[in-house]
């Protein structure tokens, strides 16, 4: 089982590569208790593995429009 943040920072890159403002995007995953009860620093860490991870797919699949978009919005994160 991994950490209860997660699952609303992946939301949050979801939203913004959906189009949404990144500040809006993040409202919604400050509605979930487990993200505003997370360490700023463990968001920060998953933030950037999430984005490397996704940079690194997305440069395997260059075809691959929605997950060019979903490392972009991991990057803005």
């Amino acid at each position: 089982m991994g950490a209860a943040y997660i699952s609303p920072a992946l939301l949050v890159v979801d939203l913004v590569a959906a189009g949404h403002v990144p500040a809006e995007a993040e409202g919604v995953g400050a509605d979930c208790p487990s993200w505003y009860e997370a360490p700023p620093m463990a968001l920060d860490a998953f933030s950037h593995a999430h984005a490397h991870m996704c940079q690194a797919a997305a440069g395997r699949r260059p075809g691959e429009a929605w997950l060019a978009a979903v490392a972009r919005a991991a990057a803005d994160r």
